[in-house]
């Protein structure tokens, strides 16, 4: 049956298509990937476009670039199926202040890849100062509200029902649209607190196919451009994907892309495909 959030994939290798019966879990299909990423040039383009820009809304802005350019990694398996994503939508974690015992909450976004680079950027900040207002419930937030209210075995038996529905495709549009578990990447930025980042688990709810943790900007010894080495400003990115997407060459060829777009952040200034 057809889903409303993507498009079944029928033009994919036989063992593609026996990877998730073979691997049923998104948690037995992770991969672990990690970059450092050399930050010489980030920090002075960016400091040209201060206070407009920072490094986070810029990470989201390459991510959008890369999500276009390699559609692949816009994938994700249901219902024992592979799926192509109708949309390029992530979901950002923001805490609701930097009290230790503030909530944490998630907000879902969907991006146009034919934006530039400062319309991406103004969104991702709105979508955090949304976020940070204690005062302004997201969706997600309100539709939990409500169900924790109920008797643990009756949440249960929703989720299970829900669980059944996704399965078949047959959840509407308005439950998948809001949940940030069902886009196309979860990115957390763990440097916004002064954490390293940290590989994380994949959700087996929704079917978000990659998580991915920014680390806090610090300085480390690098090999450069001459062979030498030298102490520059770093940031270390972790990666938990779903190999039963893609395989791992063309994951890993994306991700170096990215690398590209972060370390020389002007190629971004261009629209996507001009």
């Amino acid at each position: 049956m057809g889903r409303n959030d993507g498009t079944l994939l029928t033009d994919v290798g036989p063992l593609r298509r026996m990877l998730p019966s073979l691997m049923p879990r998104r948690n037995e299909s992770v991969v672990y990937y990690e970059q450092q990423l050399d930050l010489t040039k980030t920090l002075e383009w960016l400091e040209d476009r201060r206070p407009s820009i920072t490094f986070y809304e810029l990470a989201i802005a390459g991510l959008v670039r890369v999500w276009s350019e390699r559609p692949q990694l816009n994938r994700f398996v249901a219902g024992g199926k592979l799926y192509q994503r109708d949309e390029i939508a992530f979901t950002i974690s923001v805490k609701k202040s930097l009290d230790e015992n503030a909530p944490l909450t998630s907000i879902k976004a969907v991006f146009d890849p034919r934006d530039t680079i400062e319309d991406t950027c103004r969104r991702v900040e709105a979508l955090i100062e949304r976020g940070k207002d204690q005062k302004r419930e997201t969706e997600s937030e309100k539709e939990m509200r409500v169900v924790t209210r109920l008797p643990i075995f009756l949440i249960r038996w929703l989720i299970a029902l829900q669980r059944v529905f996704d399965w078949y495709g047959l959840l509407p549009r308005s439950i998948t649209r809001n949940d940030p578990l069902y886009s196309s990447a979860y990115v957390v930025n763990l440097g916004s607190v002064g954490l390293e980042a940290a590989y994380h688990h994949l959700y087996e709810w929704g079917n978000i196919p990659f998580f991915i943790v920014i680390g806090k900007l610090k300085k480390a010894p690098v090999v450069d451009e001459n062979g030498e080495l030298a102490v520059r400003e770093v940031v270390q990115i972790r990666y938990s994907f779903d190999e039963r997407i893609t395989d791992g060459f063309y994951t890993s060829t994306a991700l170096e892309r990215f690398r590209e777009y972060m370390e020389n952040p002007e190629l971004l200034d261009a629209r996507h495909g001009a």
